[in-house]
């Protein structure tokens, strides 16, 4: 039985001043397809399409009135049909629920994306599998948690996004699109002020700019895809702002990859400069956040992305060991204006003749402000590598590397150049080879005076890398492990005195020696003299430029 229009309003003023409604949506009473949120509030004195239960379990339908602390859900239980709300004025509630079953969609559109959806609560998608509901087109405010629910859920096209809480992917495999105009890393398309979390797959969309997508923290995330449809090379930056004392880690075998085609989640970087997605991490918190680890060995977690890393504060742990087969894809376009479209297999290698080995492509330049960047921790339990940068760019902070005595192996940075080449999978014979130049190690713009490129290397270093005082020291010819590789040609301009490292005890306090070769920057460690021994040894040059000068002088 419909309340009569006095008790209505009496509930209304009730829910408004003291007690909060659930406001479920009656598909039956509204219907499905292209809904109007105005349209569906009813009026003064006719029922809209959301109802509540009373204490007798009898529907109250709203009457254009409703209260802020108040919930919306909204759902489609008819198999074959669907719902597209369509928020024409904005819409400030506690909480908002998508509670579809089986196939039916429900999304929640703006009528512009200047459309504010303010939830001082949750967004709960709690729709079953294989049901697609989003928000789309809209300026979204969250407060608590976001759950995507069961598919393709997510929030898209937007405007800005905010999620005060975490963001919890269930599993599933959520999407995310943000256009904010004027953003940047101080003002970004969307915030996480939680952590993203729980999904197996998902992807953040770039746009026609540098778009800018802000989290406390990556946990359990799978694939991540980023996929920029705009004909432009513009960047998708993921800004990490962990805690201090939080470490987050991406999901065993998780990969960040950069993808050629909606949905094509086996087309990785784009050689065409009009279709290339390019992904940025940016550390920028106080905690750690992890890309890599890998229970099996470390296999898995490939990290093919292109746009750089920047590390400003906090600790970025990175895999370094990538397997080269990763960075090999399909892609069509044309190689030039001229030619027809066809479809080219693009892989990497370290040279353009036979002998070749196969190589990962470059991930941008590495850019050191400040904290951290790191290899993973431990050196037993994951395979050991290189990881390709253009440059590295330095102002502050610490590159930390680990090193084996037990494998004489260790993780390092790889500058040098390499060749992509192109296959024309119809006429195998049109192979195409295309140098990517590499780059050197050097200092930032602004750089304070006396400003020393710095390492921590971890593990049995003095198992491997002590200068033995008796001569049996001949690790690559006695300068040691090869911890940065260049080419000749790109050689930094640095001395060996620019960069620094950490000093171990074992009975005996230990320094690093570096040595910045034609070939790349190599690290062994030695005794530290004893301050006698320095005295004697200073007195020794004193002596000799005396001697020097007099002869000079005669």
């Amino acid at each position: 039985m419909r309340k009569s229009l006095p008790t209505f309003l009496a509930l209304c003023c009730l829910s408004a001043t003291a007690e909060a409604v659930d406001w479920i949506y009656d598909a039956d009473k509204g219907g499905f397809g292209n809904v109007t949120f105005s349209a569906s509030l009813g009026t003064s004195d006719t029922d809209g399409s959301w109802y509540y239960l009373d204490g007798q379990g009898e529907r109250v339908y709203i009457r254009n009135s409703y209260s802020e602390s108040d919930t919306f859900s909204i759902g489609s239980t008819d198999l074959a049909s669907n719902i597209s709300l369509t928020l024409d004025t904005d819409l400030t509630c506690a909480g908002f629920n998508f509670t579809s079953s089986a196939s039916g969609i429900v999304n929640v559109i703006g009528a512009s994306n200047s459309i504010k959806l303010t939830v001082n609560g949750d967004i709960i998608n709690g729709t079953t599998a294989q049901v697609n509901s989003r928000l789309q087109n809209l300026n979204v405010y969250v407060s608590g948690d976001f759950n995507p629910g069961k598919f393709w859920n997510g929030i898209q096209d937007a405007s800005k996004i905010y999620v005060g809480g975490d963001i919890d992917g269930n599993n599933t495999q959520p999407h995310f699109s943000v256009a904010l105009e004027g953003s940047d890393i101080s003002n970004p398309d969307m915030i996480v002020g939680g952590i993203m979390t729980n999904s197996t797959w998902s992807s953040f969309f770039g746009s026609s700019k540098d778009v800018y997508y802000q989290v406390g923290g990556f946990s359990n995330m799978g694939l991540i895809r980023v996929f920029n449809s705009s004909n432009e090379n513009y960047i998708t930056n993921f800004v990490f702002t962990n805690a201090a004392g939080t470490n987050y880690a991406s999901a065993n075998n998780s990969n960040l990859v950069e993808v050629f085609g909606n949905h094509s989640n086996d087309m990785h970087i784009s050689v065409n400069p009009l279709n290339r997605s390019r992904a940025r991490i940016i550390m920028n918190g106080e905690g750690t956040q992890t890309f890599g680890y890998a229970s099996n060995g470390g296999s898995g977690s490939e990290m093919v992305f292109s746009g750089g890393v920047v590390v400003n504060s906090g600790t970025l742990r990175i895999k370094f060991a990538q397997t080269a087969s990763a960075y090999t894809y399909n892609a069509t376009y044309q190689k030039d204006s001229t030619d027809a479209a066809a479809t080219y297999a693009v892989t990497y290698w370290d040279s353009d003749g036979q002998g070749a080995a196969q190589t990962s492509s470059s991930h941008g330049d590495l850019e050191i402000n400040g904290g951290t960047f790191a290899s993973l921790e431990g050196d037993s339990e994951y395979t050991f590598g290189a990881f390709r940068f253009t440059n590295i760019i330095y102002k502050g902070g610490k590159i930390a590397l680990r090193i084996s005595s037990s494998e004489n192996v260790n993780d390092s940075i790889d500058l040098t150049s390499y060749y992509m080449r192109e296959v024309n999978t119809e006429d195998e014979s049109l192979v195409y080879y295309t140098k990517e130049n590499g780059g050197t190690v050097k200092l930032a713009d602004g750089a304070a005076a006396g400003t020393k490129v710095t390492f921590e290397f971890s593990g049995d270093i003095l198992g491997w890398l002590l200068d033995y005082e008796n001569g049996s020291f001949d690790i690559n010819g006695g300068k040691g492990a090869k911890i940065v590789s260049w080419d000749a040609e790109n050689k930094t301009a640095l001395s060996a005195s620019d960069f620094a490292g950490n000093w171990i005890t074992q009975g005996d306090d230990y320094m690093p020696v570096f040595t910045v070769a034609d070939d790349g920057l190599y690290v062994r460690y030695t005794v530290v003299p004893e301050p006698a021994e320095v005295a004697a040894i200073l007195g020794a040059l004193a002596l000799a430029a005396a001697a020097l000068h007099r002869r000079n002088r005669n």
